[in-house]
């Protein structure tokens, strides 16, 4: 698969280095309560694994500063290997969309019916959003 984001991967870094600038405020708020308080480039423990942390953040990279325009209307795709954690990584984006952009609806694409069985699962009565502490206590906008 082709890694359409290699050409934005120093642009990234730098963007990480210099403490995200140009987010929107709920972005910035919400990324604030999943990172760690020792170290604000990593994820608090708890809810998401570094990879995953690396993934969301590129998530947030490619839509509030890249934007269309650079990305293209096709978007991003994420490439995660299996058993990488790509429910916990849906979750945070959903919720970052949520609570930043007032996303309210979204549609899941399941290849078999096992997988839609377990996100069924994991997402029925926020259940991911709750075990992996996705969610700051006082949001009003749970899932």
């Amino acid at each position: 698969m082709f890694n359409q984001f290699a050409k934005h991967e120093e642009s990234f870094r730098t963007w990480r280095q210099d403490g995200l600038p140009g987010l929107k405020p709920e972005s910035s708020q919400y990324i604030a309560f999943l990172a760690s308080e020792e170290d604000d480039q990593k994820p608090r423990e708890g809810t998401l694994w570094p990879h995953q942390w690396e993934s969301f953040l590129r998530v947030i990279y490619a839509h509030e500063i890249l934007g269309k325009k650079t990305i293209g209307t096709h978007g991003l795709l994420l490439n995660v290997v299996t058993g990488g954690g790509k429910t916990a990584i849906i979750a945070a984006v959903i919720a970052w969309l949520r609570i930043a952009h007032d996303v309210q609806k979204f549609v899941m694409l399941c290849p078999n019916l096992v997988v839609r069985d377990r996100l069924e699962d994991d997402f029925t009565n926020g259940k991911v959003f709750k075990d992996r502490h996705l969610l700051p206590p006082d949001n009003i906008c749970a899932p």
